[in-house]
């Protein structure tokens, strides 16, 4: 997600146009589509919503928090959520409303066509399938203080569950 995003900005990045600010985005719709497409998705998945590599991440890591009972953690992450969902937003405004057009035609090298279809195809499969990521990871054998019994870690239990 993260990646991707930025990887955005690399496209956005010209000679005249710094890429780093909102006004930058404006009409990438238009001028490059896969673009903005791919930054839609991006700023998606950064917000939690499904069917995206962001929102499986969110519901482990919420869920880990209520089952470890930190509730108030876990409303405090959904709150803070919402509230980036605001400012990602933004982001898709100006890149599919605006057609305030700034500074030369952005674009895309084949290497950074392939970081971004990567960066999309990872973000959909690992948000529509999220238990390749539990076949890849090894099995926790000790903690920090050389215990083994890593199961009885309350934000580990569901992890170790699947």
């Amino acid at each position: 997600m993260q990646l991707g995003a930025f990887a955005i900005v690399v496209v956005l990045r010209r000679e005249d146009v710094a890429g780093e600010e909102l006004r930058d985005f404006s009409g990438l719709a238009f001028r490059n589509p896969f673009a903005a497409f791919a930054m839609l998705l991006f700023m998606l998945s950064l917000g939690g919503i499904p069917p995206t590599a962001g929102f499986m991440g969110k519901f482990w890591l919420f869920g880990a928090a209520i089952d470890a009972h930190y509730y108030w953690l876990a409303v405090v992450g959904v709150l803070n959520s919402a509230i980036s969902l605001y400012y990602y937003v933004r982001i898709v405004v100006f890149m599919y409303l605006k057609r305030d057009v700034i500074g030369s035609e952005p674009k895309t090298t084949p290497t950074l066509a392939v970081v971004l279809g990567l960066a999309v195809a990872a973000t959909l499969v690992l948000g529509v399938y999220p238990r390749l990521l539990f076949r890849a990871r090894r099995p926790v054998r000790a903690d920090a203080w050389g215990r083994g019994d890593h199961r009885r870690n309350p934000l580990n239990r569901q992890l170790v569950s699947w």
